[in-house]
């Protein structure tokens, strides 16, 4: 009997540093159908403890059916809401269960500008 499987490439994703008043370029999670039968993906959702700050920018993922070696990609961008580590979790839900891809991002301090007038 064919018998679903799934893997993600890459298995984690690393953001680096962000500045707080602006987000990362999109980066690229591919999962591939890797077992004998095909994968339904129900949903592609963030969770943890800081999923605001991550989103999907595009996806041909959610709600496919990937026939055996076929992939899907999804694309993730970045916007730190506080200084600091920033982690959350992308998740594929399917009939194979659920595959995990861990996020970390920094949210870094924006530098400090002089725009106002200078005091004699």
């Amino acid at each position: 009997m064919p018998t679903p499987a799934a893997s993600a490439n890459p298995a984690a994703l690393s953001f680096s540093s962000v500045q707080l008043d602006s987000q990362s370029l999109a980066r690229k999670v591919t999962l591939s159908s890797t077992g004998s039968g095909p994968l339904v993906i129900s949903s592609v959702t963030i969770g943890g403890a800081a999923a605001g700050d991550y989103w999907i920018s595009s996806t041909t993922c959610s709600g496919a059916t990937l026939a055996p070696f076929a992939t899907c990609n999804v694309y993730v961008m970045f916007a730190p809401s506080a200084i600091g580590t920033r982690n959350a979790t992308l998740t594929f839900n399917h009939n194979a269960g659920s595959t995990n891809v861990s996020m970390t991002g920094i949210g870094a301090r924006p530098p400090k500008g002089g725009g106002g007038p200078i005091e004699p």
